[in-house]
């Protein structure tokens, strides 16, 4: 039972004899009686008995992990790491009866991500007690193909430790199938919050930011060879169960030479096309340059809400980098923002600043314009910083909304300016008793309703928390787009 409750990562890195010494020593240590435990000296001398052993042990294989027939460690037989890298983490190998029992025999209802030439299943293994995230190559793509890919997983994962990228726990090379067993991410991927029906708040999304960039930053100056992820996009920024973002799906990673600043790369990923640094794909040389741009335009995503490329009579708004610097050029960022972001949250007007720097700058055409991933950490924290100084101000900040139904009419509230009543206009520019920074808040609301075609929809903002003089709020006007629709009928 011993094996089952041991760190994979550490399984099989030493004999029997050693580990008994230590979890004799350990259950000394958790003695009841505390007469009946080890002073820490004796702690000391047995864990440097222990260790010396270890040191000078003979060179054998009998007790690494996955040795063909070579003898059983706790029981179980041992087998060698096709796929071993000097220096590299040791993996658990599953038997695909293993993995059949864990997926229900790869039941189509398990399905949690599939990408076109991989399934990924939701499973459990360990007798139930740990959740895992099964990556199963697609049987009817290329042999060698699927090899190549498998093999890059697992060397580059065996090589890297980080908060911010998911771990990988063990894989099968059983019966022709290739499948990679990962810690099971429970809240699903940034691209699921981005698209689907459970949109994040503004803070949560620069926190997701921050946490990639720090998983890419890893990659490209943290590991002893740097390497480029090559593969990024929202469905491979996976978050666990407390929001913390991890890198995943680095078989397309590629690792630069130990002198060198570039590499040669034909694979192509397909759907990452609107990812691609354009200066790779004009030559198909990839620098760390290549992951900031790819950084870049998922940070256009989390602050637009929309997909890379769309169908759209506008050319300029096909392209979501080409729309945005068209946009940046005309000084109406404001425009782009996710409507669907503006109705749950505020964007404090520095944050947004300092966030529309990093990203212009990421998608810069010219690599060498673009800044290096310790740059971009800095900005997005800062950032966020900005954010929460600023909400952190009640008499700054303005409280998120909530949506009520109406005849048409669009009912804002905002922190009042004293008096007992409120005012009623139909133009903001006409209003002299909001400020700028409100005029602002309201044509973002309305503008978002716009784009959501919800036209019958009101906004009242959550005036809870606020002093008494605030919470005299005001107004009603119609909205410019119902007002055309009557004059029409």
């Amino acid at each position: 039972m011993l094996d089952q409750i041991i760190d994979p990562y550490i399984r099989g890195q030493t004999s029997p004899k050693r580990l008994k010494l230590f979890v004799e020593i350990a259950n000394k240590c958790l003695n009841k009686n505390p007469q009946g435990r080890p002073t820490m000296a004796e702690v000391e001398d047995t864990l440097k008995r222990i260790l010396a052993s270890h040191r000078n042990k003979p060179k054998c294989t009998k007790c690494l992990p996955f040795k063909p027939s070579q003898g059983t460690v706790w029981g179980k037989k041992i087998w060698k790491n096709p796929f071993a890298v000097p220096g590299g983490r040791l993996y658990r190998r599953f038997k695909l009866a293993q993995i059949r029992a864990s997926t229900n025999n790869f039941h189509e209802n398990l399905v949690i991500a599939y990408d076109g030439y991989t399934k990924v299943y939701k499973g459990i293994i360990d007798r139930g007690n740990v959740q895992v995230a099964i990556r199963r190559l697609k049987e009817g793509k290329s042999r060698e193909g699927n090899q190549d890919q498998f093999k890059a997983e697992i060397q580059v994962q065996s090589q890297l430790c980080h908060l911010h990228i998911v771990p990988l726990i063990g894989y099968c090379n059983d019966k022709h199938e290739l499948i990679l067993v990962y810690e099971y991410m429970v809240n699903k991927s940034l691209h699921h919050h981005l698209f689907g029906p459970d949109p994040l708040p503004w803070v949560k999304r620069l926190e997701i930011c921050i946490g990639a960039a720090r998983g890419l930053q890893y990659l490209h100056a943290g590991t002893k060879r740097t390497i480029i992820h090559h593969n990024l996009k929202p469905n491979n920024i996976l978050l666990d169960e407390n929001w913390a973002a991890k890198l995943s799906s680095l078989e397309f990673s590629v690792l630069l030479p130990t002198n060198g600043s570039t590499a040669t790369s034909s694979t192509f990923v397909a759907g990452n096309v609107g990812y691609m640094d354009p200066e790779y794909l004009a030559s198909a040389k990839l620098t760390v340059k290549s992951d900031v741009y790819s950084f870049g335009v998922i940070l256009l995503e989390v602050l637009c809400g929309r997909k890379t490329t769309i169908i759209s009579r506008d050319e300029a708004k096909g392209n979501l980098v080409r729309w945005f610097k068209t946009n940046v050029e005309m000084g109406t960022v404001d425009r782009i923002i996710d409507p669907v972001l503006l109705l749950i949250d505020t964007i404090a007007p520095e944050c947004l600043k300092e966030y529309l720097m990093i990203a212009e700058n990421c998608v810069r055409g010219d690599r060498i314009e673009r800044p290096s991933m310790d740059v971009v950490v800095g900005s997005l924290c800062r950032a966020l910083q900005l954010q929460e100084a600023w909400l952190n101000k009640s008499h700054e900040a303005i409280p998120r909304s909530h949506n009520r139904c109406s005849d048409g009419d669009v009912s804002v509230g905002i922190p009042g300016k004293g008096g007992s009543g409120g005012m009623s206009f139909t133009s903001l520019k006409y209003s002299t008793y909001l400020s700028e920074q409100e005029k602002i808040r309201i044509e973002q609301e309305m503008l978002a309703m716009e784009k959501l075609k919800e036209e019958e929809r009101v906004i009242m903002m959550d005036l809870s928390g606020l002093s008494e003089e605030q919470q005299e709020f005001y107004t009603y006007w119609k909205r410019e787009i119902l007002e055309k629709k009557r004059r029409a009928q």
